[in-house]
């Protein structure tokens, strides 16, 4: 049921309700040979028809579900392997016997390389 359908059925009730009040006599004959109603009639279906109209129309509150905001766990990345260093071999050079020279000066040698230390011995 709409909101509007809501407010015209407790329109009509309402209107259905006062309507045996206001024929249900308060009229009573005064000495000027005229009828007249007491003017406190209307109070009470208008007090009843407003609590019911202000029920039915009254804002509603809405809470929503709480949201809980969880914040990304602190991840702290392990810091990079370190480059293997060189162990501390003593210098060498490659000799070529049949060409009798050092590498870099000879790119290929047929029969090997031979390995020679780097510093002349004494």
């Amino acid at each position: 049921m709409t909101k509007f359908q809501k407010l015209m059925a407790v329109a009509l009730l309402t209107g259905l309700l006062s309507s045996g009040w206001a024929q249900a006599g308060g009229r009573h004959y005064s000495p000027h040979h005229s009828y007249h109603r007491h003017s406190s009639d209307w109070i009470l279906p208008a007090v009843v028809g407003g609590l019911v109209v202000y029920s039915v129309t009254q804002p509603r509150v809405v809470y929503s579900e709480p949201v809980y905001v969880q914040r990304a766990p602190v991840v702290i990345a392990p810091p990079p392997p370190q480059p293997l260093l060189a162990q501390n071999l003593p210098p060498v050079w490659y000799f070529c016997s049949s060409s009798q020279t050092y590498y870099p000066y000879v790119q290929s040698c047929q029969e090997g390389w031979k390995v020679v230390p780097a510093t002349p011995a004494n």
